[in-house]
């Protein structure tokens, strides 16, 4: 449908580079996509801890331009809801980079925040190929082209649909279960980005996902479900990562996008990956060793000796070579 979105750079490349940035609480993702003898740059939400000083701002943003390089441009920005924690840096990074194409969640209605209004309008305003996500489902489930790989938009929505019975009283349910999922293919290997989609409220190990989790197992086929790496959804929370939709995605690899605030990962999400296969040694978490939080809730593993709260010191690499297995690893050697 869109073809490739960009030129080629200067060098030849046959692996995708994701980074999965430490940003706090949030959702921070930069992958470096092969394309003819370059490659080409996608963002998978842009924020960052709602909490973070004015000091740690500036690391996020230092650490967003560092991975970008020298480039100038963005080949595809899928901003998965309207959070905050997912779309803070949005001002900064359209300030600086051309946006050729941008799936987004139609919404300026009164539960949206003045940051995403003004996030919105840029969209609208600057973006090449702006391509807002309704109520519809239309762009669901098509292949798209970025570069030399694909993808997908898995689900999501601009509100949830009535049939998921959300009401706009509880706004952080609201926001957050419309959560766009994307899935990014090449040669065979995949990486699914779940925003903070749900599987539905606080899950017990029998519950059967419904709401986003529901809708990509029920409307999706089972090879495309079936994922390498799973950014999981909500940062780990309880109520995202039913078992069923584990079991059906399959991943090797899972990253735990979290931080401070919440108790993320949780443990009984963790356990719920152990407990269908995934080896403790394939689960990342961006906040290696950071401050403990209340060991009743959030999974310990990591948080040996950490006590204090810091960013940009726990990124995640996920590599995808042609003819290669999949690898992934802290960016720092000494976390893991």
């Amino acid at each position: 449908m869109l073809g490739s979105l960009a030129l080629c750079a200067a060098l030849a490349a046959e692996t995708i580079e994701i980074t999965v940035i430490d940003a706090g609480n949030a959702n921070c993702i930069v992958a470096q996509i092969p394309y003819g003898d370059g490659h080409v740059q996608a963002v998978f939400d842009a924020g960052y801890e709602l909490n973070l000083g004015s000091a740690d701002v500036d690391k996020v943003w230092a650490r967003f331009q560092d991975v970008m390089g020298d480039e100038e441009d963005i080949e595809l920005l899928v901003v998965s809801h309207v959070d905050w924690d997912h779309t803070a840096l949005l001002e900064k990074v359209m300030g600086k980079y051309e946006i050729d194409v941008a799936f987004y969640p139609d919404r300026k209605d009164a539960l949206t925040s003045a940051t995403w209004k003004r996030v919105h309008k840029l969209i609208e305003d600057k973006v090449r190929l702006p391509l807002p996500i309704g109520t519809d489902g239309a762009i669901h489930g098509k292949r798209l082209l970025i570069g030399d790989a694909s993808f997908r938009i898995m689900t999501g929505y601009n509100v949830p649909p009535a049939a998921y019975g959300i009401g706009t009283s509880n706004s952080s349910a609201y926001n957050n279960a419309a959560s766009i999922v994307a899935r990014l293919a090449y040669w065979g290997r995949s990486v699914m980005f779940m925003g903070d989609c749900y599987g539905g409220t606080d899950a017990e190990a029998t519950d059967t996902p419904k709401w986003g989790e529901g809708d990509i197992l029920t409307k999706r086929p089972s090879y495309l479900v079936k994922t390498d790496v799973l950014v999981a959804g909500h940062h780990g929370a309880n109520n995202a990562s039913f078992v069923d939709f584990i079991e059906g995605v399959k991943p090797t690899f899972v990253v735990f996008s979290s931080g401070q605030g919440h108790n993320h990962p949780y443990k009984v999400t963790a356990d719920r990956f152990l407990g269908e296969g995934v080896a403790l040694a394939n689960i990342f978490r961006t906040d290696w060793n950071d401050k403990k939080e209340d060991p009743a809730k959030e999974w310990q593993h990591g948080h040996t000796t950490g006590t204090a709260r810091q960013v940009c010191d726990d990124d995640v690499l996920i590599e995808l070579e042609r003819g290669k297995p999949v690898r992934v690893k802290y960016v720092d050697p000494a976390n893991g």
